[in-house]
């Protein structure tokens, strides 16, 4: 019998009818992101991001119909995951990236947040696709694989990114994108998640 163990739970979902709404989110997002070194992050290559200066975007403009699909999605992760039903996740941080052309995002992850995520406001897979990375990666690369230069080439799981997509992710999990390929900018909302409930020892509402 063969099984596979120790699987990573990770959370793909859409925005359904995003089309309707994008423009009215791109309008209001792109003012934030001033393309100045203020707005520049170790983790970003020719990019920029309101990370170091704005990471509570939904508190400064309305974006409550995508911060309310995303809290939806985040319950249903939660659950499925197994987590207590004694805390609730949150939204903690929410900011913004701008990727333009020859842009990425490095290697990173978001620890010690429980949860962490992205939703796209606007991307395609030639904008550059989200790279979770295998944990175990440094281990599995030194065995001894039959096809070493094309199936365990890399141990990344690749996902295609469009516009009003959302993923979720363990907190502990790395992550990176691939290089923006064309003309046109990638803009990514990130979020970090916390939890709070009446069972925890710090000063924390929902």
């Amino acid at each position: 019998m063969i099984k596979q163990i120790f699987p990573t739970t990770i959370y793909e979902t859409y925005f359904e009818n995003y089309q309707d709404i994008k423009q009215e989110m791109v309008d209001k997002i792109i003012p934030l992101i001033k393309s100045n070194d203020d707005n520049k992050h170790q983790l970003l290559i020719n990019s920029f991001s309101t990370a170091n200066t704005v990471r509570d975007v939904h508190k400064k403009i309305d974006i409550s119909v995508i911060t309310d699909f995303i809290n939806f999605h985040v319950d249903k992760y939660w659950k499925e995951i197994g987590f207590t039903s004694f805390v609730k996740p949150y939204i903690l941080h929410l900011w913004v990236n701008k990727i333009p052309m020859g842009g990425n995002l490095a290697s990173h992850n978001h620890n010690p947040n429980i949860m962490a995520g992205v939703f796209y406001i606007s991307a395609k897979p030639e904008m550059g696709n989200l790279l979770l990375e295998n944990p175990m990666e440094l281990l599995l690369g030194r065995m001894p694989w039959e096809n070493q230069e094309q199936k365990y080439l890399t141990f990344d799981h690749e996902i295609d990114v469009c516009d009003g997509k959302l993923v979720l992710f363990p907190g502990w999990l790395k992550h990176r994108t691939k290089f923006n390929l064309i003309d046109e900018n990638r803009i990514v909302i990130g979020i970090n998640f916390g939890c709070a409930g009446p069972n925890l020892t710090f000063n924390e509402t929902l």
